[in-house]
C-alpha cells in the first residue's frame, strides 16, 4: 500500500503497523545505493542541530580540517545516509551535511561532490534506515543550509 508520512511518533507506528499487517516481509536494513550527489542538493531533515557531534567533537572543528585539507569529504567517515522524499534528497545525517554545505560556502572553488548511500522513499522497507527518518523528519519538505539553527 502507498504510504504518507505524517511527522509525529503515533503515525510513524501506525505506518510500520499497516505495512507489517499487509504482509511487507522486505529484508530488515537492507543498504542504499552507494552514489554521489551535490552536497547543495541535499536537503536537512530537521530544522535545528546541535553545534557537536556524539563523540564531543564541534562541527566547526570538522569544518576547519576540511577547509584545511586536513580532512577529505569523500572520507567514508562523511558518506550520509540520504532519502529520495518526493523530488528531494533528504538527508539522516544533518551535522556531516552541515560540515560539507559549510565547505562549499566557505570554498567554491570545490565541487560539492559527496558520496552518499541512497534511499528512495517509494521502495518502502522496514529497516533502521527508514526508522531514523521518519524519526527525523519534522517537515516533510526538508530544510536548506539557511534555515537550520546550530544550538
Amino acid at each position: 500500500p502507498e504510504m504518507h508520512c505524517q511527522p509525529l511518533e503515533s503515525s510513524y507506528t501506525a505506518t510500520v503497523t499497516a505495512c507489517l499487517e499487509e504482509g511487507c516481509s522486505l529484508p530488515r536494513d537492507k543498504p542504499g545505493t552507494a552514489t554521489f550527489a551535490c552536497c547543495e542538493d541535499i536537503y536537512f531533515s530537521q530544522s535545528s542541530i546541535k553545534a557537536r557531534f556524539h563523540n564531543g567533537q564541534l562541527m566547526e572543528k570538522r569544518i576547519k580540517q576540511l577547509i584545511e585539507g586536513d580532512a577529505d569529504p569523500l572520507d567514508p567517515w562523511f558518506k550520509l545516509r540520504v532519502m529520495r522524499f518526493g523530488d528531494r534528497l533528504v538527508s539522516l545525517d544533518n551535522r556531516r551535511l552541515y560540515c560539507l554545505q559549510q565547505l562549499k560556502q566557505r570554498d567554491p572553488t570545490w565541487d560539492g561532490q559527496i558520496a552518499v548511500e541512497l534511499y528512495d522513499w517509494r521502495a518502502f522497507q522496514v529497516n533502521a534506515v527508514f526508522e531514523t527518518f521518519l524519526r527525523q523528519l519534522n517537515d516533510a519538505r526538508g530544510f536548506a543550509l539557511s534555515e537550520i539553527v546550530v544550538r
